[in-house]
């Protein structure tokens, strides 16, 4: 019966609960759940009150208990949350129930959303307001205006009203100005009215100055007496929260006469003056088979009823509603093709103003399919038990102090124990000590909560060792919603939780090698951890490392993890270092080309006897005891680089996320030994540029000197004839001889720059510019400003570099008489200037020659992330590189 209840308070269109005699709710039917948008478990006890609002609750629950103390039927309105998270206004009718021998056994009840008929309320009583404030205070709209309607005054109601600051504002303006543009033609008519008529009235839609349109309820009249031109005066009231509030009641109506007549329940007024059915909806006529005109005329509504449930249910019905309660009663009736139905009927009792009872209404509702549930219910406990009987699962019924009631077969073959091992014991007995707080605290939450708790938790088989369960707890309840029992449903996830720990084992490996990538400078420390990480996570005794040669298309090992040792690869006949053929070509072993073509993970089994392994390789791995090989090439853009090899002792397979841990460490010893090799490349690319820009500048340099001397010997020996003109020439061959070997000197100095090992950027330059002073016959200065600080190395041999560049050019090439250094440290940049007044040059064709020169400076500059600009005229040359303080 109840589960047929159940099924048609579920399908009824009002919201409905049930409580026990404590006040505990213990029942809503899903039209409240969907509502509230929350479970069952959360809304039975007092769990509902939580949705109402804050400031309804207390009188809410007021209302609700004074009811309960006396047994009485109690209306009351309250704001609830609906599940979009807005309020909406209830009306909910409780009435009390009573049991076959009269003791109270709680109330049922039914909600009715009255938002809308409370907005229209509020509007009314809004509206109201506002004309009880316009006519108490002068908040009436009064004003005037000429023939034309031009606006002559206005009260300051009006001015509020219209949203603006002063009269002024709208005095002296058109009143079609403040009316919505599609109802500006019908002004003229209006005027044409009050002129003819002397005085209108209606209603008159305005624009305020804030956009918003409203209406107003107008009633103007025309004067004319003592004026010379007649004056329309206007008085105005505001009725726009009016006519919404008539029309939310309009339709609210509406919504009540559509839900009379499409709810599945028969709703029914019956008149105690005639005795006779008043209204009854359309359900009426689908559940009893017979006309509402048959019911409103000669039928009387007790010969529906079953004739052995008839005196019963009309006697409990007539009784307790005529004594001022609600009825609650089931019963069958009978349709015309004598057909038996199992209907609930709810009635209460309506008062005329007088407080007399004058009529009764009620709800019927068809609960003939919660009638059947019930029996299906029935046999369904027969069947469950069967279920329980042979389920995997292992089920167990438990009293609130945890005492085993039942146990299911399952237990035996999960954990060992018969069910006569664990009746009348304690669960707590076989659960881990660790988890027995966890199950203590849930029982003490099932009997507040009354909800269903899961937990993981350990037990101890039979056999000593433990198993992981996932326990479901569930409340068994009385009637009156008191814990009664626990339902104990559990499942072996022993191992998925040893899964579990392994991933995160997996996990933590993974992330400590990655930690390295980025930390570890040396490649063989990196590669040995991704041994050492793979061979320990995958529990193997051994692993190698192989790299790939492409010139050759062979592999060579590289190191070995063995015995908790990494051991680079030593020449001996197990771990020579003799290259193995990995091309497609290689024709003595098929496991290369295999692993060459496959580019992904390849598991060697019975690697003994294995043919993909050449004879050697069999007899050394059934030498060691080798049973099962992991191979993982590294490769890298469908390149290999190489492979790591995972030995094993026994026959075994790998699991998908052991494999995918192995491919993510070969991928990131892929990426190491990429880094270290991209790194080598890029040394050596740096060493050829600085090589062939020195190659220049040495050509440059040196051939342009020693070509001179060339040319100046061979002239003096055509000369010798003539001695004093064989002396100038050797005389000249001498000074480019000097020239040049000042010119080795300093390119051999560009080589070794000595200075900056020796002191900072400031004590480097100032030596250059002593050095340099010493062996030429033009003064050079140096001068510093700011803070000396250390700059990064290959800022201070850039910068360095730029300064032998800029005075050897103020030396060779401008003929200067003087040579000014400044070095300048200031709080965002270095300044490096160099100024002479030599003879200047054109910087764009300076450009175009051939040397390094002003190139090599720019070059420099931008190496370091900075800027330099260079200025030449006919009164010197100036080169000043600015390079940010953090480069």
């Amino acid at each position: 019966m109840e589960a047929r209840f159940r099924t048609m308070a579920n399908t009824a269109p009002v919201m409905i609960w049930m409580s026990g005699p404590d006040g505990g709710c213990s029942f809503f039917n899903e039209r409240w759940l969907e509502f509230t948008g929350r479970p069952l478990e959360r809304e039975v006890g007092a769990g509902w009150s939580r949705g109402v609002h804050p400031e309804d609750r207390k009188r809410c629950l007021r209302i609700y208990r004074s009811a309960f103390r006396v047994h009485q039927n109690f209306e009351m309105e309250y704001r609830l949350r609906r599940a979009d998270g807005e309020y909406r206004w209830i009306l909910d009718t409780g009435r009390p129930l009573w049991d076959s021998d009269k003791n109270f056994a709680g109330y049922i009840g039914s909600c009715v959303d009255i938002t809308e008929r409370k907005q229209a309320e509020e509007a009314v009583r809004e509206s109201e307001d506002r004309y009880r404030d316009l006519v108490e205070n002068s908040g009436i709209l009064f004003g005037t205006h000429d023939s034309h309607g031009q606006v002559l005054s206005v009260n300051e109601a009006t001015v509020e009203f219209s949203g603006f600051d002063r009269p002024d504002q709208l005095v002296g303006h058109n009143v079609r100005t403040f009316l919505p543009s599609q109802v500006q033609d019908r002004f003229d008519d209006y005027l044409q009215r009050v002129i003819r008529d002397g005085h209108a009235r209606g209603y008159m839609k305005v624009r305020l100055r804030t956009g918003e349109e409203k209406v107003l309820e107008y009633n103007n009249s025309l004067r004319r007496e003592g004026l010379r031109e007649p004056v329309v005066r206007c008085i105005g009231l505001d009725v726009t929260g009016r006519l919404k509030a008539e029309h939310a009641l309009r339709e609210s109506e509406e919504l009540f006469r559509q839900l009379a007549e499409n709810t599945r329940d028969i709703v029914w007024i019956v008149s105690l003056a005639t005795n006779k059915v008043i209204f009854a909806n359309r359900a009426f006529e689908e559940i009893t088979g017979r006309t509402r005109e048959g019911l409103y005329g000669r039928l009387n509504s007790s010969d529906i009823i079953h004739s052995e449930d008839r005196e019963q249910a009309v006697a409990a019905l007539g009784r307790q509603v005529l004594e001022g309660s609600n009825a609650d009663s089931e019963f069958r009736i009978v349709r015309p093709d004598e057909s038996v139905r199992w209907v609930r009927t709810r009635a209460f009792p309506v008062r005329d103003h007088h407080g007399r009872i004058y009529r009764v209404a009620g709800v019927t509702e068809d609960i003939t399919d919660r009638r059947q549930a019930e029996q299906a219910l029935r046999e369904s406990e027969e069947r469950y038990r069967l279920l329980a009987e042979n389920s995997q699962d292992l089920i167990k019924l438990l009293n609130l102090q945890a005492i085993v009631q039942y146990a299911s077969p399952s237990h035996f073959q999960v954990l060992g124990y018969t069910p006569d091992d664990l009746l009348h014991h304690c669960m707590l007995e076989v659960v881990h000590p660790d988890d027995a707080e966890a199950v203590r605290a849930t029982f003490r939450d099932l009997a507040d909560s009354r909800q269903s708790r899961k937990l993981e938790m350990r037990v101890r088989r039979k056999a000593g060792d433990w198993a992981d369960l996932e326990a479901i707890f569930s409340p068994i309840t009385d009637r009156a919603g008191n814990v009664q029992r626990v339902l104990l449903s559990s499942r072996d996830i022993t191992d998925r939780k040893r899964a579990e720990r392994l991933s995160r084992s997996h996990e933590a490996a993974l992330a400590r090698t990655l930690s390295l990538l980025a930390a570890e400078p040396a490649l063989d420390t990196f590669l040995g951890h991704v041994l050492r990480a793979i061979t320990e996570q995958l529990e193997a005794p051994s692993s190698a490392l192989y790299l790939y040669n492409p010139e050759h298309e062979s592999a060579m090992m590289h190191m070995t993890y063995r015995d908790v040792a990494v051991q680079r690869s030593s020449g001996d006949r197990l771990n020579r270092a003799a290259p193995v053929p990995v091309g497609p070509g290689d024709r003595e072993s098929s496991l290369w080309p295999l692993v060459y073509q496959r580019r992904s993970p390849l598991v060697i089994e019975n690697a003994g006897a294995s043919q993909l392994l050449n004879p050697e390789t069999q007899a050394w791995a059934a030498g060691q005891g080798i049973k099962t090989i992991l191979l993982v090439p590294l490769v890298l853009r469908e390149k290999l680089v190489g492979m790591l090899s995972v030995r094993s002792s026994d026959h075994r397979s790998y699991r998908s996320d052991e494999v995918d841990l192995a491919e993510s460490l070969a991928h990131l010893a892929t990426l190491a030994v990429q880094l270290t090799r991209l790194a080598e490349q890029g040394q050596k690319s740096v060493l050829l540029e600085e090589r062939n820009r020195m190659a220049q500048e040495l050509h440059d340099n040196f051939a342009q000197g020693f070509t001179g001397i060339v040319v100046q010997l061979e002239v003096a020996e055509d000369a010798l004839s003539e001695p004093a003109e064989a002396r100038d020439h050797i005389l000249k061959a001498k000074t480019l001889a000097r020239n040049s070997l000042a010119e080795a000197r300093r390119s051999i100095w560009d080589l070794r720059p000595q200075a900056l090992e020796q002191g900072d950027l400031a004590a480097a330059i100032r030596s250059l510019v002593n050095e340099v002073r010493d062996h030429r016959p033009v003064p050079a200065t140096f001068r510093l400003e700011g803070s000396t600080r250390s700059l990064p190395p290959k800022v201070e041999d850039n910068l360095l570099r730029i300064a032998q560049e800029a005075l050897n050019n103020a030396f060779q090439h401008a003929n200067a008489t003087q040579i000014h250094v400044l070095l300048k440290f200031d709080a965002d940049e270095v300044m490096l200037s160099v100024e002479d007044d030599g003879r200047g040059f054109d910087s764009g064709a300076a450009q175009n020659r051939a040397g390094f020169g002003l190139t090599s400076m720019r070059e420099r500059t931008e190496r370091i992330g900075g800027r330099i600009a260079i200025e030449s005229g006919p009164r010197g040359t100036r080169v000043s590189a600015r390079v940010p303080a953090r480069v």
